[in-house]
């Protein structure tokens, strides 16, 4: 972004370090860290105290308009950013890439951003394999080489990728990417995107290794446990993968591909018990000013031709007493709103705490 390149810049030129900086704005440092790594939006009031407190006046101008360049991203064409969200996640080291939603105004930087129950929900069910379940998020300011440098940096072990329509050309093309700097890491993905045109998918991305079909909280932890102990990938239900040339792994050097190489599916993995899954916000430390989704069912009734939650018409509940036990953790942690995510109504429910006790 420029404006970032060119208050870096500014700050260079006057030979200030960000605590320097911070002292003479009386901007937390690590505020001024955000806005230079791209994870933050900087409001014009706050543009303005940057450049006073190095001595310098803060210019804008409009120009006369070019004509928008379409740029190709993955055969879609784009001429504005796009919102994506993507989950990575690691037997050992991982990250996780979130749809984010910020909005900033002249008179207070305001943040909302919507967390990712999946990827949370994974790690919570990950057993004994949780504490090497590591997460990193990042927003639709970071570009792609920054993303792809902290991946490196991270040197995560086994990287898995949540995908969504909104985010599917970002993982395609970081996962392609990264393969080609770390290709003995193997690259797992799932979600909605990629559950229904399993073989399709694997075979049009090369440097995919396997695909975690439907609900993956099980599957995900029985993959930690595959890497961890080296067990057998066959008897993973639920998975997609493609044999190496010894036919019994998931191929981790196919930067170029084999497209017809073999691809194995697994025993389809049964639905999981709503009232099994563990509270994944047992703590709130990495929520601070983000929107909390919770789910207290899943499946629809309804068969609607347009919707993918119309192939899975199982309909499942989480027992209500959890739910209430739940929301009352939410209550007196003072959570001042939460999202229902209910697939049997076209509206996502807003839960206001000033509604009185459960």
């Amino acid at each position: 972004m420029d404006v970032i390149r060119a208050m870096i810049d500014a700050r260079i030129k006057n030979n200030l370090t960000q605590k320097e900086l911070a002292a003479r704005t009386g901007i937390d440092q690590a505020d001024i860290s955000k806005l230079e790594n791209g994870t933050r939006n900087p409001s014009l009031k706050l543009l303005k105290r940057l450049a006073h407190g190095m001595g310098m006046q803060l210019k804008i101008e409009f120009v006369p308009m070019q004509p928008l360049k379409k740029i190709k991203l993955n055969g879609c064409c784009n001429n504005t950013k796009q919102t994506f969200e993507c989950g990575i996640k690691s037997t050992f080291k991982g990250h996780f890439l979130r749809r984010n939603h910020e909005h900033f105004t002249d008179s207070n930087q305001c943040k909302y951003i919507h967390s990712n129950l999946a990827v949370y929900s994974l790690r919570a069910c990950a057993g004994e394999y949780r504490d090497a379940v590591e997460l990193a998020e990042y927003t639709i300011n970071n570009q792609k080489d920054y993303i792809l440098e902290e991946l490196y940096k991270r040197k995560p072990d086994v990287l898995c990728f949540s995908c969504y329509i909104w985010n599917i050309d970002y993982v395609t093309d970081i996962a392609r990417e990264y393969k080609k700097l770390c290709p003995s890491v193997p690259i797992w993905v799932g979600g909605p995107e990629v559950s229904y045109e399993v073989e399709a998918f694997l075979r049009e991305n090369p440097y995919i290794d396997g695909v975690m079909i439907g609900e993956g909280e099980d599957t995900f932890r029985e993959l930690c446990g595959y890497y961890a102990h080296q067990k057998r990938l066959i008897d993973i239900a639920g998975i997609a993968f493609r044999k190496n040339s010894t036919g019994n792994s998931t191929s981790v050097n196919n930067i170029g591909g084999n497209k017809a190489g073999e691809i194995v599916f697994t025993s389809p993995r049964p639905i999981k018990n709503m009232s099994e899954i563990p509270f994944c916000y047992d703590t709130l430390d990495d929520f601070s000013n983000r929107i909390i989704y919770y789910e207290s069912s899943r499946g629809c009734p309804f068969s609607c031709s347009y919707c993918l939650s119309s192939v899975d018409k199982t309909l499942r509940f989480r027992d209500t007493e959890i739910v209430k036990r739940e929301l009352k953790f939410f209550i007196d942690q003072k959570v001042p709103q939460i999202k229902f995510v209910d697939r049997t109504s076209t509206a996502i429910m807003l839960m206001p705490w000033s509604c009185g006790a459960l």
